[in-house]
This record gives structure tokens, sequence and C-alpha cells, in this order.
């Protein structure tokens, strides 16, 4: 082959070893209490009833939301990493990051079910928002980041 389809086999071939995962790293943990925040996330996006928390879903609503607008994007990403104008890592961090951002906008906008007075007057108490959930502390939405890594 030639030294330039050798580059494109290359390039799409390294695309093809990767992925971007959205989420909360193994070290992301409640300053607090040193809880996981993923523990936390995921029981807030599909409930615990033995704890009474009902689902309050926010990553599976992004993904309905925004799932085609990140296609669109990975595929204008394809092209450019085809074309030699990006490398397939800046593409795969870029629609990361553009998931994540779009799963922290996400937990701004969840208002339902809403919370327990009792869980309004205790958040009062400690000088936090009372009544919008999953936002407490607001260390679950910044610390909802994007990591490239092999698949």
């Amino acid at each position: 082959m030639g030294r330039g389809l050798d580059e494109l086999v290359k390039r799409v071939q390294e695309m093809g070893r990767l992925k971007a995962e959205v989420g909360w790293q193994d070290t992301a943990k409640y300053l607090d209490s040193g809880v996981p925040v993923a523990l936390v996330a995921q029981t807030h996006e599909f409930g615990s009833p033995a704890q009474r928390i009902p689902p309050r879903p926010f990553v599976r609503p992004t993904i309905a939301e925004e799932g085609a607008n990140w296609s669109r994007e990975m595929g204008r990403g394809v092209k450019a990493v085809v074309n030699g104008l990006r490398t397939p890592i800046d593409v795969l961090q870029a629609v990361g990051e553009l998931a994540a951002g779009d799963v922290r906008m996400i937990i701004t906008q969840v208002n339902s079910p809403a919370l327990k007075e009792s869980t309004q007057k205790s958040r009062s108490a400690k000088g936090f928002e009372p009544s919008k959930p999953l936002q407490e502390t607001g260390e679950m939405r910044a610390s909802c980041t994007s990591l490239v890594k092999e698949k």
C-alpha cells in the first residue's frame, strides 16, 4: 500500500481500538462521607425501594435526547480523522466531553419526583437549596467526566 493509505488505515484502526466512557471515576467520592459518587448516581438513576429513594433518571434521558447529536459529532470526527485533520483521541475526547456536559446539564433540570419534606428541611438546615433533587452539594454534577480508553 502507499504511504497515504497506510496512514489512513492506521488512523481508522486506532479509532476502532478506543472508546469514550462518560460517568464517574472510581476516585470521585463525596468529601463528607467518602461514598463513591458513582454509587449515588446509580441509586438515583434507578431508585432504591429499600432506601425509599424514587428513580430520578438523568443518564438515560440524556442519551435519549442527545444521542443523535453525539452520533453526528462522531461522524464529523471520523471524517476529520480520515482527512488527517484530527486524531482519534481528539475526536473521542471531544464527543465524550460533549456527552458529559449534556449529563451535567440534565442533572440541573431534574425536578421530580419532589423531595420529601424531611429532606427539604434537612437541606435547609445545612444551608443547601432545599427543593432541587440531585443537587445538594453539586459534587455529582461536578464530577461527571469522560475518559478515553482502549476497548
